[in-house]
């Protein structure tokens, strides 16, 4: 069995560009002697530190909310059924930042929290699964909203995990800070899974 593809997180912070392949491949070999979290050892190893790990939350929602403006502004230019769609849209981007949030909750549990890591990316995946068959559900049964445009807005979080690199990589070329960042009572991780 492949120890590599068990730890989603490395695989993220490679994509990043937070770390390069040899020293992820050092962090977990350090990790299986030591028995710590993947993200203590690469912090404890110098590759990154917790702001560079924390920092991909505000660019995620900067690009989820300008695909839901967008996406609006093509709804009331071209569709029929405007306000079906509108609502569908909405309701599938309340979902991917909802999926962002819960993320990150979930990797920071893994990853500082000392939870255990299978179960509890298991466990996440099934409640934002959940809820995205409950807000369908909900759309369907009440006809409140189009399926189909909540499904194309629940689309803007996968846009925007791949987005945010590039433009994290923009703004590092640049010289400049992230767009944003919160409160260190509130900081979240935010990794998106691969498929």
């Amino acid at each position: 069995m492949n120890y590599r593809k068990k730890v989603r997180l490395g695989d993220v912070l490679v994509k990043k560009g937070i770390i390069d392949e040899n020293q992820l491949q050092t962090a977990l070999s350090r990790q299986r002697e030591q028995g710590k979290m993947l993200g203590e050892m690469v912090i404890a190893l110098g590759y990154a530190n917790q702001k560079d790990i924390n920092e991909a939350l505000p660019g995620m929602l900067l690009i989820e909310c300008i695909y839901l403006v967008v996406a609006q502004i093509i709804i009331f230019i071209a569709v029929p059924n405007k306000i079906m769609c509108a609502v569908g849209l909405l309701v599938g981007v309340i979902y991917a930042v909802f999926s962002s949030f819960h993320l990150s909750f979930t990797i920071r549990k893994v990853v500082y929290g000392g939870h255990k890591q299978s179960s509890t990316l298991v466990f996440g995946y099934i409640v934002r699964f959940l809820v995205m068959i409950i807000l369908l559900a909900l759309l369907y049964i009440f006809k409140a909203g189009d399926l189909l445009c909540a499904i194309i807005g629940m689309f803007s979080e996968k846009i925007a995990a791949y987005l945010s690199p590039l433009l994290d990589k923009n703004r590092s070329a640049k010289g400049e800070n992230s767009t944003g960042e919160f409160p260190q009572t509130d900081k979240n991780i935010i990794e998106k899974e691969s498929e």
